[in-house]
Formats: structure tokens, sequence, C-alpha cells
């Protein structure tokens, strides 16, 4: 028996298709599950997190592009796409999806896995950076990442050091968290807009 390697939900409307990918797959030795519509895949993908979706563009009754939205900015997973046609509503539903592959279909069975292996390989390769990021993150004193994310405040809401700690005192105590747990949202939130 294969050993699985990454959980994929196949999300295509077309019986004969999806059963057709699934098999690829399964046989490739992914764990399979499938999604026939927007409610079920959202439900399935909260539940499981696949590490990646296929979305078929051309399945009907659901908003792809709010669909893809919800996955990727929720961070349920990241989606590559299935399409008959690359126009430019297609080009636009790509520019959606953090990893930007797809397939065309009509399907071949080789491209199709080599498009899921590049796919999972770049997944791999964020998620080792991101763990890089966290750990170097939270290896910085916790002095310094309040004194920075005060500095920030106070450069972007104009603020002087006793509002801008007050600030962040206040949020701590609404939310019940640490304060450097809200110095570093912050630090998220207003680093990555200056640069």
């Amino acid at each position: 028996m294969k050993a699985i390697r990454s959980k994929v939900l196949v999300v295509v409307g077309q019986e004969t298709l999806r059963t057709k990918i699934c098999t690829w797959l399964s046989q490739a030795g992914y764990a399979i599950y499938e999604g026939r519509d927007v409610y079920k895949t959202l439900r399935l993908a909260r539940q499981i997190l696949p590490d990646l979706i296929v979305l078929d563009t051309s399945i009907k009754g659901v908003n792809i592009k709010q669909l893809i939205e919800i996955v990727e900015k929720d961070g349920l997973s990241k989606v590559v796409l299935l399409t008959d046609t690359t126009n430019d509503e297609f080009h636009q539903l790509l520019k959606l999806t953090a990893l930007q592959h797809y397939s065309k279909i009509p399907l071949d069975r080789s491209l199709v896995l080599q498009m899921l292996e590049s796919a999972i390989e770049v997944i791999g390769r964020h998620k080792v950076e991101n763990a890089k990021n966290e750990r170097k993150n939270k290896s910085i004193p916790q002095a310094a990442i309040i004194e920075e994310a005060k500095a920030l405040l106070m450069r972007k809401w104009h603020l002087d050091e006793d509002k801008a700690y007050a600030f962040m005192r206040k949020k701590s105590m609404d939310h019940g968290v640490r304060i450097e747990i809200i110095a570093r949202s912050i630090i998220k939130k207003y680093q990555t807009k200056e640069h």
C-alpha cells in the first residue's frame, strides 16, 4: 500500500471527469476528497484542511471567484484550476490563486500529476519558509517586539509613545491576550504596508 502524501480536494461537476481525476490521484498516493458544490467544498475544506484544491472553472452553480477568494484568504488551502478555455475571465481567476497552476481540459494524466507535484512542492517550500520566519520572530525578545510595534503605531497614527503603548495595552486586555501577541499583529499588519 502506498503512503498517503497529500490531501487533495477535487471539485469537478462532471462526474466522469471527477472520477477519472480521483482515480489518477488515488493511484499516485494522494488522499482524495470530492466536492460537488460550493457548500460541500467549503465544509470539507474547513474540516480536512487539504493541501490542495483542484477546481474546475466550468462547474455549474458555483461562483468560482468567490470560492477561490474564501479558500485562499481564509488559509484553508491553495487552489489549482482546470479549464477548457484560457480567456480573459479565466486569467482573472488564475490571478486570484497563490500558485497560479492550471491544466487544460481535455486532461492528460501525466501533465495533471506533474502540475500537482509542482504545486505541492511550492506549498512545501512556503511551509518551510513560514516555519523559519515564525522561529525567527519568536527568537526576538519580547521587549523589542513591543518597542517595534509601538514605533510603527507612532509613525502610522502620529501618536506619542504613551498613547501607542496605551492602545496596545487596551487591545491586549480587550482580547485577553499577551501584549506581545498584539505587538506582533501590529508589526505584521503595518510592516508589510511599509515595504
